[in-house]
């Protein structure tokens, strides 16, 4: 029983340390009483049905996403892992901007598991890759690393790109059920999207030149849904929500896991600018030599 509940742990650690390095360190989870409150169930959405040809939407939202020079969003992931009947649920909040033509991005993380909460700070900008977090002091020295990715820039931006990854989700999906509904006031348009898993990862293997055998950016058997609420007039999406189920091995055991992503987007002039720590970060280029 041991050895099961060290799998949901292990798979745990690699939903936070996915994108970085270094240790989780354990910080205490405070336990807050008050009063009985209203409900604040959110009120129904309201839609109707809307006869469109997906075809011409789906070729526009795409052509409108990559035509996207600088954006925001704020990122909500929870994912629950399974192994004989023991569940450890995990929770990330993520703020992010990216600035496309200036190849420049940045994101905040927060993450939530068995009542440690760990925070890393991602700077993208002028080829090189900066990181914050605390986990890193005992490990590094610091709070901030850093690392040159100029070889392989590229595929470090677009794979943080998330506009960019929903072009290929968008693009490897069949559309359905389109409805109109609101976003914050804005008319959208919202459709659902049964994305190809395998025509997902082959067409971002191609964009990045990436080998057959390389990292897919789903595992295969993993079913992955989506819904996009698309601005009506710039066809840009303003909200998206996937749901992504399936199973993974790890230390010999099957883990199932149900991973929901909702991610809200807005599209204003990013300007990305390090803070005044990140000039004593460790190179981790110096310390892998």
């Amino acid at each position: 029983m041991r050895r099961k509940w060290l799998v949901l742990l292990a798979l745990a650690g690699l939903v936070v340390l996915a994108g970085c390095s270094g240790e989780t360190t354990d910080t205490d989870t405070p336990i807050e009483t008050s009063e009985p409150t209203e409900s604040t169930t959110e009120p129904v959405e309201t839609t109707t049905p809307v006869q469109i040809d997906t075809a011409t939407l789906q070729a526009d939202t795409i052509e409108a996403m990559s035509d996207v020079v600088s954006y925001r969003m704020a990122q909500n992931v929870t994912t629950v892992q399974t192994t004989n009947n023991q569940e450890v649920t995990t929770n990330i909040e993520i703020e992010y901007a990216a600035n496309r033509d200036a190849k420049a991005l940045e994101s905040h993380r927060t993450v939530t598991q068995l009542g440690t909460e760990t925070v890393i700070d991602t700077y993208l900008s002028d080829e090189r890759l900066y990181q914050r977090s605390d986990q890193y002091v005992q490990r590094y020295g610091s709070e901030w690393v850093t690392e040159n990715v100029s070889e392989n820039f590229t595929q470090q931006f677009n794979l943080r790109d998330q506009l960019w990854r929903y072009e290929f989700t968008l693009d490897s999906a069949s559309l359905s059920s389109v409805e109109a509904t609101t976003v914050d006031g804005t008319e959208t348009y919202r459709v659902a999207a049964d994305v190809n898993t395998t025509k997902l990862n082959d067409a971002i293997r191609s964009s990045l030149n990436l080998s057959a055998n390389a990292s897919q950016a789903v595992s295969a058997g993993t079913n992955v849904t989506s819904t996009f609420w698309i601005d009506t007039e710039t066809k840009r999406p303003l909200r998206v929500d996937r749901t992504v189920i399936g199973t993974q091995t790890i230390q010999g055991q099957p883990v199932d896991f149900e991973r929901t992503i909702t991610t809200e987007l807005s599209y204003e002039e990013v300007t990305v600018t390090l803070p005044d720590g990140a000039d004593s970060a460790v190179s981790l280029n110096s310390t892998a030599n």
